[in-house]
């Protein structure tokens, strides 16, 4: 068992999932990884992704 303890994942609200999206992909270059259940999922990192409420 790894003593590491890694966020995978966390649920963000926002008002405009398709504005922050468009925004944190072209000016913090993440990537969108299109939708899981009620999320819109964007890639922050290997390790990290960001899913979208609205």
């Amino acid at each position: 068992m790894s003593d590491k303890v890694v966020l995978d994942h966390t649920i963000v609200s926002v008002n405009d999932v398709h504005e922050t999206i468009e925004f944190w992909s072209k000016v913090l270059g993440f990537k969108g990884e299109g939708e899981a259940g009620p999320f819109t999922v964007l890639r922050i990192s290997a390790e990290l992704t960001f899913q979208m409420a609205p």
